[in-house]
């Protein structure tokens, strides 16, 4: 073979042949598998070796918000709670990089989650307050008028009436406003009535619009009737399950009879559940009441 040939042939086998890396170079697990994989290594309570693989995708793909929540939550779940908070608090640093914008909202539920867990519950409160604050129909000065309409005719022409005129439409704020409806009736606070109106109404209207969608010309009855056809369908009875809604329903009408123990409309909301054989637990309960003083005092 002449010198060029020879030549020749080594320049082939140096572009044709593979290129040798280190192993870990070579092959590198994309972060988002990584942080797949800590999403289950959590829910399978395997914490060291998730919170391994969430610190890797971190490193690798930065800034990585999800892979930073996912670090809280190990430490939430281990019980480091300041630790927690901090990780949270990265992770919404990093907000304007999560891949669904949303998701921003749920790491300030999971910073609340963190102040209940420890007792704290002013904190608890104020992280509830500021999601609730962030969403216009609940804070816009210009809507006030509109506000104390709802709680107008609540109390004075009852719940049917209310949505029969009004909508707010479900959100991110719908949590805090049953939780804190919840926690503040529960401490004897002000503000009750106002949170757990605004999470009823909430709930109704997104049942209704969902009802329309599957009927054209669906549209507010009674309250009784709309929670009736939601439970018909499964995704929306999973809706009312997951948002705690007949409890939700319960609570306002406890708010309603603390501020007006003769209220009406209370009385009127425990029947609706009290027609409700699935709402459970809040059936019951209802059941009680409306046999109960405050339906004697009528």
């Amino acid at each position: 073979m002449t010198r060029r040939a020879c030549l020749a042939s080594l320049i082939l086998f140096l572009f044709s042949a593979p290129i040798l890396l280190p192993a870990q170079e070579a092959v590198q697990t994309p972060p988002w598998v990584l942080y797949e994989q800590g999403m289950q290594l959590l829910e399978q309570g395997r914490f060291g070796e998730a919170l391994r693989r969430f610190r890797a995708a971190a490193r690798q793909r930065a800034p990585f918000p999800e892979a930073e929540v996912g670090i809280g939550r190990v430490l939430q779940a281990e019980g480091s709670f300041d630790l927690a908070v901090r990780q949270y608090r990265t992770a919404l640093e990093q907000s304007y990089a999560f891949e669904v914008p949303q998701t921003a909202y749920l790491v300030r539920y999971l910073i609340a989650d963190v102040h209940r867990l420890r007792g704290d519950s002013r904190a608890y409160e104020q992280k509830l307050l500021e999601i609730a604050g962030q969403e216009a129909a609940f804070s816009d000065p210009g809507l006030e008028d509109r506000r104390a309409a709802y709680l107008d005719v609540l109390r004075n022409r009852g719940l049917d009436r209310l949505m029969v005129l009004y909508r707010i439409d479900d959100g991110f704020s719908h949590r805090a406003h049953r939780e804190l409806g919840m926690h503040l009736f529960d401490h004897a606070r002000d503000g009750a009535l106002e949170h757990l109106t605004f999470a009823v109404m909430k709930g109704f209207t997104r049942l209704v619009g969902e009802l329309r969608q599957r009927q054209f010309d669906y549209r507010y009855t009674t309250a009784v009737d709309v929670l009736a056809d939601a439970h018909e369908v499964r995704y929306l009875s999973d809706y009312l399950e997951r948002e705690d809604f007949y409890r939700t329903l319960y609570y306002l009408g406890l708010a309603l009879e603390r501020e007006t123990p003769s209220s009406e409309t209370a009385v009127s909301i425990w029947r609706t559940l009290a027609a409700l054989p699935e709402a459970g637990e809040w059936y019951l309960r209802a059941l009680e009441r409306v046999a109960g003083p405050s339906l004697r005092r009528r």
